[in-house]
């Protein structure tokens, strides 16, 4: 046998007891979510690094057709899984899959090879470079630097006020203001970089950002649960599925367990 370069495994634990997240997750989606989830740990065991890619086109299809489980539910368990601490939320957020359980449960595997077990990717790794540096990230970097403690109006924004980001963010905002004009006045350009998040790691269309903005703040219940484009990304899927009357389970939001 070759020796091993990748960072891949042939086997993982398969144990016949499960706990809190396989009970959960199959009672949300029956046989489908037990199946996503076992798949899931096969595509990470086959993975070089064992991190899932699902940010273009290709690795949803890819992630849906190895699973047999649309898009969409996935997805949505996935959130859910990212909720009870199960995957990396951080990575999550950007489209990448990383369970530490999954790596510490195969260490055994990597004891007489020559490469390390996987750490963590970060999550920079996968952002383009124009989104490197957010506000916040600037503010962290000048700080004890007395050169830059300039006026917050100075600092170099990331988005124009006539970009698509910023306009969807701001629209988000102007109606929640109808609504709560009292609300305080978020980091618009915090609420930009969310925006530019679903648009280029989410591959969502503008278009339905805007329609998805407008319907939510005009509905009773999300209205209230939607107060920045943090969840409005992290509820899309529930939203456009609400929007569309396509789920009668889309309205609700699901709670958090420990794992």
């Amino acid at each position: 046998m070759g020796r091993h370069t990748k960072q891949t495994v042939d086997y993982f634990p398969h144990y016949a007891h499960h706990g809190k997240t396989l009970h959960i997750i199959e009672n949300l989606w029956g046989n489908d979510g037990y199946a996503f989830f076992y798949k899931l740990l096969e595509i990470l065991a086959d993975e070089d690094g064992h991190y899932y890619d699902c940010r273009d086109e290709t690795g949803k299809e890819f992630l849906a057709a190895k699973t047999s489980v649309p898009w969409i539910t996935g997805a949505e368990i996935l959130n859910k899984l990212s909720i009870m601490g199960i995957i990396d939320a951080e990575l999550w957020e950007v489209g990448v899959v990383w369970m530490e359980t999954f790596t510490e449960s195969v260490k055994d595997a990597y004891r007489k090879r020559s490469i390390p077990v996987p750490v963590k990717p970060q999550v920079s790794v996968f952002l383009p470079p124009e989104i490197h540096n957010t506000p916040q990230q600037q503010d962290e970097s000048d700080a004890g630097n007395p050169q830059s403690k300039l006026d917050k109006s100075k600092v170099k924004k990331n988005f124009s006020s006539d970009s698509i980001e910023y306009g969807l963010a701001n629209l988000l905002l102007t109606l929640i203001k109808d609504r709560k004009p009292d609300i305080k006045d978020p980091n618009i350009q915090h609420w930009a970089l969310d925006v530019g998040l679903m648009i280029r790691r989410d591959n969502r269309k503008s278009e339905d950002i805007e329609k998805v903005i407008r319907w939510c703040q005009q509905d009773s219940f999300w209205q209230n649960n939607i107060l920045s484009t943090g969840k409005l990304r992290e509820q899309f899927d529930q939203l456009w599925l609400k929007l569309n009357g396509k789920s009668k389970t889309a309205g609700k939001i699901l709670g958090g367990l420990a794992y």
